[in-house]
Parts: C-alpha cells; structure tokens; sequence
C-alpha cells in the first residue's frame, strides 16, 4: 500500500550563480563557515563556469545558473534552477 508524502517546511540560505557574481558567491560561502573549501572555475566566458562544492556524498558541481545553498546546519550545497523553483520560495520577512 502506498502513502502520500510532503517535505517538512524549513528554510535555507541561497544564491545563484551567475558566473559574474563571483564575489557575493565567494561571501556567501565563507560567511557559512571558514572550513568550506571550494575549487571555482571563472574563466573570461563567464558562462562556462563552475564551482566545485564538497559534501558529505561527494563533490557536486555548480554550473552557471545553479543555486548554491546552505542549510541550517551550515553545510553547502547545490541545486539545479529547475528543481530550485519547484522546491522553493521566498520566506516571508
């Protein structure tokens, strides 16, 4: 027998990745904690960036248009927009 499920409601932290906000990209992940490491590719065509995020399950990469996130806990991540939007949505202030 089948059920129904829904994800529980919590909040997360995210920017998106541009490929020309380097910097804010670069203050969001350092104001998580000084032990993220990250390895950011920003070549002269911004479009064909990308940002290496470590985890917990491996190494995920962020390409340009892909969210990066941070959760409660601290920890990084990435998301695809497509999946970002069907997931998310502004909090309320």
């Amino acid at each position: 027998m089948t059920e129904r499920f829904r994800t529980r409601p919590f909040e997360i932290e995210a920017i998106q990745w541009t490929g020309d906000n380097i910097v804010a990209v670069l203050h969001f992940i350092d104001a998580g904690s000084s032990t993220n490491i990250v390895n950011i590719n920003c070549p002269a065509d911004r479009s064909k960036g990308w940002i290496d995020i470590p985890g917990e399950s491996g190494t995920t990469r962020t390409a340009v248009g892909d969210w990066i996130t941070r959760g409660s806990d601290g920890r990084l991540g990435s998301c695809k927009a497509d999946l970002f939007d069907a997931t998310f949505e502004p909090a309320s202030p």
